[in-house]
């Protein structure tokens, strides 16, 4: 029940349905999810040590800020496990794991129309995939809390993955090749494409807080 409740919880947070520094009442989550209060508690407990929420001594759960000078930090971290990721997958990646691939390349291929949702999806499922390709359950784990925090940023700056769908086939014939070095590109490519957005939402937030503050 706990963990459900987390899921669910963590979804709203995810999607931002509930935004950044938002404050979450114990008693309206517990009427809107038909609990009693114990287990929404746990639950904001538990998603407050994946740092998705912030939790005061005497004050109600806040939604953790977004912090993008502190980001940063977060990139330097990630790109450190994804280079590894990277590596491991493509000495370990079974047919299971390249079907799977394969079957996400024919979604994107057959996406009518850009949807910003439906690429973070897509984007989420195709790390999800490579982690777990890994089969290396410490760097699975602290993939997902990494990927929570970026899940939010996504949305955030708006997303535009071009490397996303044009990497793809890359990959997968990576992946077949046992290609380690090629596989570490293509990550590092794909992160160097999300960091230089991420850079320009950064500086046109510096820009609109300098000109709202003359």
């Amino acid at each position: 029940m706990q963990e459900d409740i987390a899921d669910i919880i963590r979804k709203k947070i995810l999607e931002l349905h509930f935004q950044p520094g938002e404050t979450l009442n114990e008693i309206e989550l517990s009427r809107e999810l038909k609990v009693s209060r114990t287990p929404v508690r746990e639950a904001l407990i538990r998603l407050a040590s994946e740092n998705l929420l912030t939790i005061k001594k005497g004050s109600p759960a806040r939604v953790s800020e977004i912090n993008i000078r502190d980001f940063y930090n977060l990139i330097e971290y990630r790109l450190i496990l994804e280079r590894g990721a990277a590596r491991l997958a493509a000495e370990k990646a079974t047919d299971v794991h390249i079907k799977k691939l394969e079957a996400l390349q024919q979604k994107v291929r057959s996406m009518k129309a850009y949807d910003l949702s439906e690429i973070i999806e897509y984007d989420g499922q195709f790390h999800r995939i490579l982690h777990d390709a890994t089969r290396n359950l410490f760097l699975i784990n602290s993939m997902r809390l990494v990927m929570n925090q970026f899940a939010i940023l996504l949305k955030l700056i708006s997303y535009q993955s071009k490397d996303f769908l044009s990497c793809l086939p890359e990959v997968i014939d990576a992946l077949k090749r046992k290609d380690q070095d090629k596989m570490e590109q293509l990550m590092v490519a794909h992160l160097e494409d999300f960091i230089d957005q991420i850079t320009r939402y950064s500086m046109g937030r510096d820009k609109q807080t300098r000109k709202t503050a003359q």
